[in-house]
């Protein structure tokens, strides 16, 4: 099997965050400038780890040391402004959750080296319009509300929050949503709060690879994701795996876990990633993909890979029409569509006709590039082959 050469900086980017979550100094970057490194650390939001690294030898640029202080101000701007939120859902009897990041930066070794783009909370449902007047009341902008599933509330300089009715929209896959509809109810209430909820190990691990995959088997994700699943299983070794794969088996995405579980666990001691850097460490075909897959991706993926994972879906239902029943789909969209992304003409139905004319008007005459990209990859698309089981 053919295989596409790695990223010298990638594989370098992976050597500097190795060697930094454990205190280690790094020695060398194979072929690759520091500044390479860096801007492709910074293109997979991992710019303040790899700087921090580069700084025990001497190699940081004001530039990166700028970029790693503000990668530190924003995670203290984003607790602060969360701590005031979290009082004010306490007071007003609302259940909350915080989600992924918000978790996750706490597991590693020092403040900012996990960088935060946001913060996921978690809340209940039933009370999404006075979680929308409670953030207006601290200062927050709606700058998405009612569709989907979480809200978006921004406020200068940095704050930037997710809120969360659920975990999972239906159109983001029914098994998906159907698993974790009704997960907080796995969750326990934080001693000393009343309405502070938090998941077990397991059941976190089990949220956070889902969303992963949410994220890979649709646009892509980045090198992040892998970092991130090594640093929680390293800060969690009682993990009952058996329960994870179990539970995981459920939604049919056990081998995706631990097809990442290994590959990561391979990549980020100091040792393997030296040894991935001479071209010395052992990956199986499967592992090799799957790593090219997540350098590609920048931190969130991108459009291109969620077109041709959609044909390749569509292609997977058979091959004959996959294209059409692609287009089709992207023309008329399905019902459970409009609930998460439109909600007013799900709940009106009858005009829905004129937004489907406005939304090929959009594509035509605002859009035509955009609207050019995406059919040119549908009709140059080929099929693809499975990865290892992925």
């Amino acid at each position: 099997m053919e295989q596409k050469e790695l990223p010298l900086a990638g594989i370098a980017t992976i050597y500097l965050a190795a060697c930094e979550l454990c205190g280690k100094a790094p020695t060398e970057l194979g072929d690759i400038s520091a500044e390479a490194a860096y801007a492709f650390a910074r293109r997979s939001s991992l710019d303040a780890i790899a700087a921090a690294s580069l700084e025990r030898v001497g190699l940081s640029t004001e530039e990166m040391t700028v970029g790693k202080m503000a990668s530190i101000r924003k995670n203290m701007l984003l607790d602060n402004g969360r701590a005031a939120l979290c009082g004010r859902l306490e007071a007003e009897g609302i259940y909350y959750m915080p989600l992924k990041g918000v978790i996750l930066k706490e597991l590693y070794p020092a403040l900012g080296l996990r960088q935060m783009s946001d913060n996921d909370i978690l809340f209940d449902p039933s009370r999404r319009a006075d979680v929308r007047r409670i953030m207006e009341e601290l200062g927050f902008e709606s700058e998405e509300y009612g569709k989907g599933c979480h809200d978006v509330y921004l406020k200068k300089p940095v704050y930037n929050y997710e809120m969360h009715v659920s975990l999972f929209a239906r159109t983001e896959g029914e098994e998906l949503f159907c698993y974790f509809k009704d997960y907080v109810k796995r969750a326990r209430l934080v001693e000393g709060t009343s309405y502070h909820y938090v998941l077990s190990d397991e059941d976190f691990y089990i949220y956070l690879k889902a969303h992963e995959y949410k994220h890979f088997s649709f646009g892509g994700t980045g090198i992040r994701s892998l970092l991130d699943t090594y640093v929680y299983l390293k800060a969690k070794p009682g993990l009952s795996l058996d329960y994870v794969e179990r539970e995981l088996s459920k939604i049919g995405i056990a081998d995706y876990e631990k097809g990442t579980r290994e590959l990561a666990l391979k990549l980020f001691t100091p040792e393997g990633a030296l040894s991935l850097l001479h071209g010395e460490l052992e990956l199986s075909d499967g592992e090799r993909e799957l790593l090219s897959a997540f350098l590609g991706s920048g931190t969130y993926g991108s459009i291109g890979n969620r077109i041709n994972n959609e044909l390749s879906r569509e292609a997977d239902r058979g091959q004959k029409g996959a294209k059409l029943r692609y287009v089709f789909r992207r023309l008329f969209p399905p019902m459970e569509w409009y609930e998460s992304n439109a909600p007013f003409f799900y709940k009106y139905k009858l005009l829905i006709p004129f937004f489907l004319l406005w939304r090929l008007i959009r594509g035509v005459l605002l859009r035509p590039v955009k609207t050019v990209r995406e059919l040119t990859r549908v009709i140059k698309f080929k099929g693809k082959n499975k990865k290892n089981g992925i």
